[in-house]
């Protein structure tokens, strides 16, 4: 049927999506809890900036998530920190007058949100697909997000 055929031709960066919509209750969950726990920046109101998560807090969350392994050394996942940890000013520079304006909430040596969920699915990819444990990155991600 062609709606079999249709499922077959899934973008692979659509399942990853509709894995981490599975899973977003534990993935948003997981940053929040990180992101205040290990809370050592200000914001303009002198409160803790609960919104971007520190080196810290990631290394906390790979440990206790036992992200570290043979597969996947600790090197690598402060290597992928430091991959997904977009630094606007450096983006702009070279996008010239094509960039957008600066995100103020996307602050340096801290990850958002969206720049957690990219790390996430890059230590899926270092873990189980790069290991040939997994053969797709969707699967990957699903097989991270199961709570041990």
């Amino acid at each position: 049927s062609l709606s079999l055929v249709v499922c077959l031709f899934v973008p692979a960066y659509v399942q990853v999506k509709e894995v981490i919509w599975k899973h977003r209750l534990l993935v948003y969950g997981s940053f929040d809890y990180y992101a205040t726990l290990y809370s050592t920046a200000l914001d303009e109101c002198n409160e803790s900036d609960v919104h971007s998560l520190s080196f810290n807090g990631y290394l906390a969350m790979v440990r206790d998530a036992k992200f570290i392994s043979k597969f996947c050394p600790a090197r690598l996942l402060e290597i992928i920190f430091k991959a997904v940890n977009v630094d606007d000013d450096n983006v702009r520079e070279k996008l010239g007058q094509n960039a957008l304006a600066r995100d103020e909430f996307n602050k340096m040596h801290r990850l958002n949100r969206h720049e957690f969920v990219e790390a996430l699915v890059r230590v899926s990819v270092v873990r189980y697909v790069q290991s040939k444990r997994v053969p797709d990155v969707s699967d990957a991600v699903d097989k991270c997000c199961q709570v041990k």
